[in-house]
């Protein structure tokens, strides 16, 4: 049942569903279902970005992996690979006493995904190791207090090389995905659009089925558009993800596509579309809280920076974040955006 009510998009009777099987289930006789079980609700409050609570049923999840008699061992593997995930959803979007509890967790659990990388080289390809090295790609520039893109381009490609082997168009298409990733983050801005676009045509067969990877490359595209000028270019996969995002409630990926579709729009000067992308903005800011919408805290963000390469930079403007020295509020880049849009309308009369 709570499978089918994922299939359309009802989270919360997923929810509802997957507490009441606990309950009808005793851990001592079926613990295997029970760990199970423990997962898919573990990942049902991950897809509504409640990141502590599914942290939690994670670590409960693996208590209950130490006490099987006959373990699997990628099951563990599995379960640590998505507590280290979360840690890279988290990072900039909660407050930072909960990012430091859920950093030292995963920082365990990172530990433990570089020992199975280790037990795993000399093994098949397999599904799992392409989801570890994903994941050690990503918390190896995002997590990691010092980050190390050569080691994030690393596992990077050997994720890309073991999806080929695998013959898996989704699998192959989040390792193209985290290799942009590192592209971008590496300043290699053509080469990080030359993936985004195979990464896209791999999501654009008519066969593949995974929606929410199909939004992340059409954001993932935009984004790489965007990065190397194209801004009317990347304007309409921009539109199609938020499309895509809004009909299964992907409300972290709406925010992201309007972040970036303000930037192009406030490069091309349409400030009319600018000020729209903000009450699109606002509607979303009203209606869910700041770690549905992935919205970055302003305190993480404090002080003289670079501007950030980030599909929320406009919005970190807007909110009075320090920016190459100098400080942007939300009702100066509103009075900014109106006076240009006063004075273009001004000029086309």
């Amino acid at each position: 049942a709570s499978r089918q009510a994922l299939s359309v998009y009802a989270y919360d009777e997923a929810d509802q569903n997957l507490h009441a099987a606990l309950k009808l289930i005793e851990p001592d006789s079926d613990a295997s279902t029970y760990l199970a079980v423990l997962e898919e609700l573990a990942d049902v409050c991950r897809l509504v970005r409640d990141f502590t609570q599914a942290i939690s049923f994670y670590q409960q999840a693996l208590e209950v992996w130490d006490t099987l008699v006959d373990r699997d061992n990628i099951v563990a593997v599995r379960l640590h690979r998505k507590i280290v995930e979360i840690a890279t959803d988290t990072k900039w979007s909660v407050d930072a006493e909960t990012y430091r509890q859920v950093s030292e967790i995963s920082q365990r659990s990172q530990s433990s995904l570089q020992a199975s990388l280790q037990a795993m080289e000399d093994k098949p390809p397999h599904v799992e190791t392409v989801h570890l090295l994903i994941a050690l790609s990503t918390d190896a520039w995002r997590v990691q207090v010092q980050p190390d893109w050569e080691a994030a381009q690393r596992f990077a490609q050997d994720a890309v090389s073991m999806a080929e082997q695998l013959d898996i168009a989704v699998l192959l298409s989040q390792a193209l995905g985290t290799l942009a990733n590192v592209l971008d983050g590496r300043s290699k801005l053509r080469e990080h659009l030359q993936v985004a676009q195979r990464r896209l045509e791999i999501c654009q067969d008519s066969r593949f089925a995974d929606i929410r990877e199909k939004i992340d490359a059409l954001r993932g595209l935009g984004v790489a558009l965007m990065y190397v000028g194209e801004y009317v270019q990347a304007l309409p996969y921009l539109a199609e993800a938020a499309e895509h995002a809004t009909r299964i409630q992907a409300t972290d990926q709406i925010a992201n596509a309007l972040g970036i579709r303000a930037q192009c729009f406030f490069r091309l000067d349409r400030w009319d579309e600018v000020l729209a992308t903000e009450e699109e903005w606002r509607e979303l800011e009203q209606s869910y809280t700041r770690e549905q919408i992935a919205m970055p805290y302003a305190a993480i963000l404090v002080g003289p920076a670079p501007m950030p390469k980030n599909p929320m930079i406009i919005w970190f403007l807007c909110q009075g974040c320090r920016t190459s020295g100098s400080e942007i509020s939300f009702t100066d880049m509103r009075c900014l955006c109106r006076q240009r849009a006063s004075s273009s309308s001004s000029e086309k009369s």
